[in-house]
């Protein structure tokens, strides 16, 4: 996953999870260099990867930044990677009004912020506290405190996967 989170991006991700989910004892390894992007169509690549059978690996190889944080915070439990020098940042959703007044356009915001808090809190076992601290760093993590806050299980060149 390289390119920005968008619809047309997302459908043929999930289209592909599905697809591998239907082979038996395939375990799925999703690489993340990705900038963010559509919280929704992120949100749909998260539940095709939590409707899978199959076991997820999410590897970050550059950075993995809002939505893509989030997608690779949501892998099997212990496999979680990225690379040594990759940087991970979560902040709060942003809402293009799309035509919506004011106040649906807050709302929506607000709805989606509680969502992906509240996932990246199961992923993470992190309380919704701690999550608003990591929020607050604009220069993002590195993969080593990614790691000891349990966005990722290891940060390391010599990974084994699968």
């Amino acid at each position: 996953m390289k390119e920005t989170i968008t619809r047309d991006a997302a459908i043929p991700i999930v289209d592909r999870i599905l697809d591998l989910s239907r082979e038996d004892d395939a375990d799925i390894l999703i690489c993340i260099d990705c900038g963010g992007g559509d919280v929704k169509a992120g949100l749909a690549i998260y539940e095709a990867i939590q409707l899978s059978p199959c076991s997820v690996a999410t590897l970050c190889v550059g950075k993995a930044i809002s939505m893509a944080a989030l997608l690779l915070a949501c892998g099997t439990p212990s496999m979680r990677f990225a690379f040594p020098d990759a940087r991970i940042l979560i902040h709060d959703p942003i809402v293009l009004k799309d035509g919506a007044s004011n106040s649906e356009g807050v709302n929506l915001m607000v709805d989606l912020k509680q969502t992906i808090d509240r996932i990246i809190c199961r992923h993470t076992g992190r309380s919704w506290q701690q999550l608003q601290e990591l929020q607050g760093r604009a220069d993002g993590l590195s993969a080593e405190a990614a790691c000891e806050l349990g966005l990722i299980d290891q940060a390391s060149r010599e990974i084994r996967i699968i």
